[in-house]
C-alpha cells in the first residue's frame, strides 16, 4: 500500500506530466491520476543505470547543477523582479473590477494588457543583463556537465571510470568562445511570458474573489516574491535539463552511436508522457523526442551503441594504460 508521502508523490508526477500537454486539469487529469495510485505493479522498471555506481554519480551530479541553476538565475530574476510595481498593478485592476466579471474575455485581456504594461520595462533595468548572464550561464554548466556524464556512461560501458574534473573543465573551456546569448535569449522571453500569465491569472482569480486592492497587491506579491517564482523555476528546470542532453548528444555524435534509449526514472512518478517515449525506444539519434519531455522531468538518454569512444574517452580514464585492451 503506498505512503501518502508516496501517493502524493505519484499524483504530482502524473498532473505535472498532463499539464505539459497542454490541456486542461480536468475531470480526465483527476481520474488519470487517481487510477496512478492503483496501479498494483509499483516496481521500477530503469533506475537510470545501476544507482550504485557511475550512474549514482551521474544523478547526484546532475541534481547540483540543478540546484546551482535554481539557485543562481533565482537570486538574479528576485533582483530584477522588485523593480515591478505591484501597486500600479492592483490600482489597473480595481479600475477594471466594475467592468465585468474576470472570466469575461475582455476584462481579462485588459488585465492581460495592463501586465504586459507594467512588465515591458524590465529590460531597461541593469538587472536584466545580470539575469540574462546568469541564465547564459545555467546552459553553460549544464551543457558541460551533459558532456562530462557522457563520457563517464561511456567508460562504465567500457568497465573504467573517468577523471570527472578534468572532463568537466574541458568540456566548460571548449565552449567558451560559444554563443551561449542567442538561446538565453528565447529561455528569457519564455520566462517573462510564463510570469505574465501567472501574474495575470493571480489577479483574475482575486478579481473573482471579490477584488479589492490590498487582494490585488497580494495576489501580485504571491506569484513576484514567493520563496519558489513558479515561471522562473519551470524555465530554469527545463533550460538545465534541455542543456544537459545536448552536451551528452554531442559525444554520442563523436563516438558514432546510432541509436539512443530514453530511459525513465522507473518509479511512481513517471507521467505516462515519459513512460510511453521508453517504450518506444531505441530512437535513431537524429530522431530522438526532446529530452526532458517537460518540466521536472528527470529522464536521460543512453546510447545503444559507441563504436568510436576509445578516442573521445580516453583521455579522461583512470586507468588509460589499460584502455589499449579494451
Amino acid at each position: 500500500m503506498l505512503t501518502a508521502g508516496a501517493a502524493a508523490a505519484a499524483v504530482e508526477g502524473y498532473y505535472r506530466g498532463w499539464a505539459s500537454t497542454g490541456a486542461p486539469i480536468d475531470g480526465r487529469a483527476f481520474l488519470g491520476a487517481a487510477a496512478s495510485l492503483l496501479a498494483e505493479d509499483a516496481t521500477p522498471t530503469h533506475l537510470l543505470g545501476h544507482l550504485d555506481g557511475t550512474w549514482a554519480v551521474i544523478h547526484d551530479r546532475r541534481e547540483d547543477v540543478h540546484r546551482r541553476n535554481q539557485r543562481e538565475v533565482g537570486k538574479a530574476a528576485a533582483a530584477l523582479l522588485a523593480h515591478l510595481d505591484v501597486n500600479r498593478l492592483a490600482a489597473s485592476a480595481v479600475g477594471l473590477q466594475h467592468l465585468a466579471e474576470a472570466l469575461d474575455p475582455e476584462v481579462r485581456a485588459d488585465l492581460d494588457g495592463q501586465v504586459r504594461a507594467v512588465t515591458t520595462d524590465l529590460p531597461n533595468w541593469p538587472e536584466w543583463q545580470d539575469l540574462r548572464d546568469e541564465i547564459a550561464a545555467a546552459g553553460h554548466h549544464g551543457t558541460a556537465e551533459g558532456v562530462t556524464d557522457a563520457i563517464a556512461a561511456l567508460a562504465d560501458g567500457m568497465g573504467k571510470g573517468i577523471d570527472w574534473d578534468l572532463a568537466f573543465g574541458d568540456a566548460y573551456d571548449a565552449m567558451e568562445d560559444a554563443d551561449l546569448y542567442g538561446a538565453a535569449d528565447t529561455w528569457l522571453a519564455e520566462m517573462v511570458g510564463g510570469l505574465r500569465t501567472d501574474l495575470g491569472r493571480a489577479l483574475a482569480g482575486a478579481m473573482t474573489d471579490g477584488g479589492g486592492y490590498e487582494s490585488y497587491v497580494a495576489a501580485a506579491e504571491g506569484v513576484l516574491t514567493g520563496q519558489r517564482v513558479r515561471a522562473v523555476e519551470y524555465v530554469v528546470d527545463v533550460l538545465t535539463g534541455r542543456a544537459l542532453t545536448d552536451g551528452m548528444l554531442s559525444v554520442y555524435r563523436r563516438v558514432g552511436a546510432s541509436l539512443v534509449d530514453w530511459i525513465t526514472a522507473g518509479d511512481q512518478r513517471v507521467c505516462d508522457i515519459c513512460a510511453g517515449l521508453e517504450a518506444d525506444s531505441p530512437y535513431g539519434l537524429g530522431d530522438v523526442p526532446k529530452c526532458p519531455a517537460h518540466g521536472f522531468c528527470r529522464c536521460v538518454l543512453q546510447a545503444q551503441d559507441y563504436p568510436e569512444a576509445a578516442d573521445v574517452v580516453g583521455p579522461y580514464l583512470t586507468d588509460p594504460e589499460d584502455d589499449e585492451e579494451s
